[in-house]
C-alpha cells in the first residue's frame, strides 16, 4: 500500500507483528525530477472514473520522510521498470 506518512508506516509494520508475519518497507521513488513529472503528466488509468493527480497535486501531497534505515529503497530515475523490478528482488535476497 502506499504510505507517505510515517503513522500509517508503523501501523502495517504492527499489524504484521500482530500476526506474526514479516514486513518489509520499501520506498519506491524517482530522484530525477524532469523524468518523475513527464511519467506524472504522461499516464493513463484502464480504471473507469479514477482521476490521477497532476503534478501539482503530487507536488503538494502530504509525505513524511522516513524515519529509519531498514526500508528498501528503489530509485526508478534512468531505469525500466523490469530494472527496478530486479534491484527490489535482490535487495530481498541480501
Amino acid at each position: 500500500s502506499c504510505n507517505p506518512i510515517e503513522l500509517t508506516r508503523r501501523e502495517w509494520r504492527q499489524v504484521a507483528a500482530g500476526v506474526g508475519c514479516d514486513s518489509v518497507d520499501i520506498e519506491v521513488f524517482c530522484s530525477d525530477p524532469e523524468e518523475h513529472r513527464k511519467r506524472v503528466e504522461s499516464r493513463g488509468s484502464d480504471i473507469e472514473g479514477l482521476e490521477l493527480p497532476d503534478w501539482e497535486a503530487v507536488l503538494n501531497r502530504e509525505y513524511e520522510p522516513w524515519s529509519h534505515d531498514s526500508a528498501v529503497r528503489i530509485d526508478t530515475a534512468g531505469c525500466l521498470s523490469d530494472e527496478a523490478f530486479a534491484h527490489l528482488l535482490q535487495a530481498l535476497h541480501a
